[in-house]
């Protein structure tokens, strides 16, 4: 395993500083791919309540937190990667944030009794999830605030069967074999 992957934050406050991948598995975001959903995002950020589920590295909600988003969320069920983003958390001094050990369904699978999320972040491992069992988690145990954001990164066009009177594609794009998309719930 290469210990010594880093991968960088492309803006805000904390604009190239440096990540360090710590699982072999963890495929963050590309450079290319957050380029332009935080172009997407950039209006939106300030101020937003984040949740970054499959958090991994954790690079999509430390964009946020970089760029001025209230508080974000981190859940991710790797220890060891979980251990690594406290770290890195820790080292930018942030204090907006909650680093939760758990798995990303059985965190939905619970009853959100507190203020929804704006931006909820999803790249789940391409083909181990179902993206209609998880957005119907987070609209049913109400994760998502009216006319909130879902960012969804994965190897496979999002399927036909999306529905369309609960999710609008806000916008999409293709970088090589990764299709993400700005889904805006309705």
């Amino acid at each position: 395993m290469n210990t010594n992957k880093t991968i960088r934050i492309i803006g805000g406050s904390l604009r190239n500083s440096k990540i360090k991948v710590v699982e072999e598995g963890i495929k963050p975001t590309t450079d290319r791919i957050r380029v332009t959903l935080f172009n997407w995002l950039q209006t939106i950020i300030p101020n937003t309540r984040v949740l970054d589920l499959f958090a991994g590295s954790g690079i999509l909600g430390l964009e946020t937190l970089s760029r001025g988003s209230k508080s974000v969320t981190f859940i991710e069920k790797s220890k060891k990667a979980s251990i690594a983003l406290a770290q890195q958390l820790e080292r930018f001094k942030f204090n907006n944030y909650e680093n939760i050990h758990i798995d990303a369904i059985q965190f939905l699978e619970q009853e959100n009794k507190e203020t929804s999320f704006d931006l909820i972040f999803l790249d789940p491992p391409y083909g181990d999830y179902s993206i209609d069992q998880i957005l119907n988690l987070i609209l049913m145990n109400n994760w998502i605030s009216k006319k909130g954001f879902v960012y969804y990164e994965s190897n496979i066009a999002l399927e036909i069967g999306l529905d369309r009177s609960l999710w609008n594609i806000y916008r999409e794009s293709k970088a090589g074999k990764v299709y993400y998309y700005l889904l805006c719930c309705n």
